[in-house]
């Protein structure tokens, strides 16, 4: 039996159509465990609700199949539906699987008289946000097809994309993917969808061969995929093009929010003579001794040498490549090796985004302002001429189709000049052009400013200007978008939506509001996200009380979902288990902090296989070592009788001093666990230290030992 919600709404296999009780399925089939109170108010805004509730809960449950279960506080689904499978091929980037089950519009026809605005908002929401992630699995499936040249069946994929039900309408960005799509597989869509681009301000023409022409074969690529639009910044890439010619090493230097990796991406995208560009994040990198480590992981290696800056310089040697490395600033003093890198690889390039210098005698700076913009009004034939007022037009019209630039010009420009044609801050404004006019726009984010000016010396005038645009979308938000934001501040680069639900009580509906907000971003992959400078705005938001409590649900739900890893670890699925902790690695860091904080090691001694395992397969030995170190000193103070967990610890350090080349000191820790671990009934984790001595002395080339080692953990 399946819940059927893709097309219309149906209970498959049962005679069943009364539409509440199957929209409430199918709602405690996408959000969860429900309170019971929230259930009834949410479907019966008049009338005795939660009697009303009862009544259609045993109507559910008189079903086959054990449906629906309630207790006295909450009620919850058991029922599969064909929107969860839907998502979960949407989440795992299986566009093919995704575009089959996809059969038409979410709760395809469905009105009922007495709904609550709420609930009529997330059927809405829901439908739109499905119908966009689908469309966006099918320009994937159409783009691979037109790169096996198949055009004609790109072309109707496209052609299904542009049309799908569902939709409200097409992004500008999507607009610009379908085109080369449809153009190359000669669609009779091609001219609606170039008319609709040109409607943006964005003429495009492309003849059926300039459009195959785009679909050719290249080489795989580390950049990341945006979202949106690059606009402008013309000139910059152009200078920093000429500055290349004369320099090895370029830092794109600004304050927060100006652009730096945008542009430093869009460079990359367009250096086709480049034989590799490697484009490696860096701001989860607290040490300097990382970033080598961390540039051998981006380019596919796994970590086998200690010496990874020579390791790297052996790779590139006189190979021509860029690396793009984002985000420097918080280990800016600690990259004087670049330069005897730099010195090594002759053909090697640096682009390198960060709040500050590096301080190398080799390196370029090159500051990056805002967005051009005019300082008083100008025509409005020309004033798509500049970068600011095209971004906020783009991004309103994204929101706003019917936006009128040529009414609101003088307001817009007015946007500008206040935020000094900061990009971030240009977005965060234009996401209200739905709400309210721009004069008001204007006015709130000017009266924020004025509120926000700070007096400290260190802190750069557009910051002041960014946070009270950050306050600014933070007045106008709900009490509930408000409550849930600041809730969110809890995850480290992004999360899944089943954490944010049991962590942030976090709806489908409540995260794309803030989405469509642009305070949340949504991920290729179904993960959401907040900008990095966001975080610790919020968490100054989330009260103390509420941070404790918050802290802890997201401590046992990333405990909870270690554990469950683990129990796959040995299942044949340790690809999926390394590729799932390595997306909550910044997570899990947070968690393995807040045990260490609490003095709990015992929350964490449960799951160190497979933590050592993800370390490992992250290639952080070092950090690897020094979680253990912490959790042995720990365990020193709480739990000093504990032999079997101290030999234990003391064995895991010793791979970990093993995998960072300190031989010596691997043997010393794992003789200290050895003789530390009681032997019965622990014959498999002293196998396991034996092992490792044995393994530790073959590289040193003491055979005899090793055999004796291997030999002894071989008959345990």
């Amino acid at each position: 039996m399946e819940l059927k919600t893709l097309g219309g709404l149906r209970l498959e296999g049962t005679q069943f159509s009364q539409p509440k009780p199957l929209l409430l399925l199918t709602y405690l089939s996408l959000e969860g465990s429900q309170v019971r109170k929230h259930l009834a108010e949410l479907f019966w805004p008049q009338g005795q609700r939660l009697k009303s509730l009862s009544m259609t809960l045993n109507r559910l449950k008189q079903q086959p199949g054990d449906i629906v279960v309630a207790d006295n506080i909450k009620a919850w689904s058991t029922i599969s539906s064909d929107a969860q499978k839907l998502l979960q091929a949407l989440d795992k980037s299986q566009w093919q699987r995704a575009s089959e089950t996809y059969t038409g519009a979410f709760l395809d026809g469905l009105r009922l008289e007495d709904w609550s605005s709420e609930l009529e908002e997330w059927v809405y929401t829901t439908r739109e946000y499905l119908a966009e992630r689908v469309q966006y699995a099918l320009l994937n499936l159409a783009e691979d097809t037109a790169k096996k040249q198949d055009f004609t069946t790109a072309g109707q994929l496209a052609e299904r994309a542009y049309r799908l039900p569902g939709l409200s309408g097409t992004d500008v960005n999507h607009l610009k993917r379908l085109y080369p799509l449809l153009s190359a597989g000669s669609s009779l869509l091609a001219p609606e969808v170039r008319k609709e681009l040109d409607g943006y301000g964005i003429p495009l023409q492309l003849s059926k061969e300039e459009s195959k022409a785009l679909f050719k074969p290249s080489s795989k690529s580390t950049l990341p995929n945006r979202a949106t639009s690059f606009i402008g910044r013309k000139d910059e890439l152009t200078e920093i093009n000429e500055l290349f010619d004369h320099t090895q090493i370029l830092t794109l230097l600004g304050t927060a929010g100006v652009g730096k990796t945008r542009l430093a991406i869009q460079y990359a995208q367009q250096q086709t003579l480049v034989e590799n560009v490697c484009f490696v994040p860096l701001e989860t990198i607290t040490s300097p001794e990382l970033i080598f480590p961390t540039i051998l992981s981006t380019l596919g290696f796994k970590q086998e040498n200690p010496d990874a800056f020579k390791q790297l310089i052996n790779f590139i040697e006189s190979k021509s490549m860029l690396l793009v490395l984002d985000n420097l600033e918080q280990i800016a003093k600690g990259t004087t090796l670049f330069s005897e890198l730099l010195g090594n690889c002759p053909n090697l390039k640096m682009l390198v985004t960060s709040r500050e210098r590096l301080g190398l005698a080799e390196e370029q700076l090159y500051p990056l302002e805002g967005l051009k913009f005019p300082k008083t009004l100008v025509p409005t034939h020309t004033a798509l001429d500049y970068d600011a007022i095209r971004l906020f037009f783009e991004r309103a019209k994204r929101l706003q189709p019917h936006f009128n630039l040529s009414q609101e010009l003088p307001d817009v420009i007015h946007i500008c000049n206040i935020l000094e044609g900061l990009p971030l801050g240009l977005e965060l404004a234009a996401a209200w052009v739905r709400l309210m006019p721009c004069a008001e726009i204007a006015q709130e984010i000017k009266k924020n400013l004025d509120l926000l000016e700070s007096t400290l010396d260190n802190i750069p005038e557009r910051q002041r200007s960014l946070k009270a645009a950050f306050e600014y979308s933070w007045n106008l938000l709900s009490s509930k978008e408000k409550s849930l934001f600041s809730k969110l501040s809890i995850f480290r680069n992004g999360f899944r939506r089943d954490a944010a639900a049991e962590i942030a009580s976090a709806t489908l509906a409540l995260l794309m509001d803030l989405s469509n907000k642009s305070l949340l971003r949504v991920m290729p992959n179904g993960r959401f996200d907040i900008h990095p400078m966001l975080y610790q705005y919020l968490q100054e938001k989330l009260e103390p009380d509420q941070a404790i409590v918050i802290q802890n649900k997201h401590l046992h739900f990333h405990l909870n979902l270690i554990q469950q890893q683990h129990s796959l670890v040995k299942s044949g699925k340790q690809a999926e288990v390394m590729q799932r902790l390595s997306e909550e690695w910044d997570n899990l860091q947070a968690v393995l902090e807040r045990c260490l904080k609490l003095q709990q090691p015992h929350e964490i001694l449960p799951f160190l296989n497979v933590l050592r395992e993800s370390f490992e397969f992250k290639a952080r030995f070092q950090e690897g070592h020094n979680l253990l170190e912490q959790l042995s000193r720990l365990l020193k103070i709480t739990q000093p009788d504990n032999l079997r967990e101290l030999g234990r610890l003391e064995l895991e350090k010793a791979w970990f001093l093993f995998r960072l080349g300190d031989y010596e000191k691997a043997k010393q820790a794992a003789t200290t666990g050895l003789q530390l671990m009681p032997k019965p009934n622990n014959e498999g984790i002293y196998a396991g230290g034996l092992h490792t001595l044995g393994i530790i002395y073959m590289h040193q080339g003491d055979y005899v030992d090793a055999l004796i080692y291997i030999n002894e953990a071989l008959d345990l």
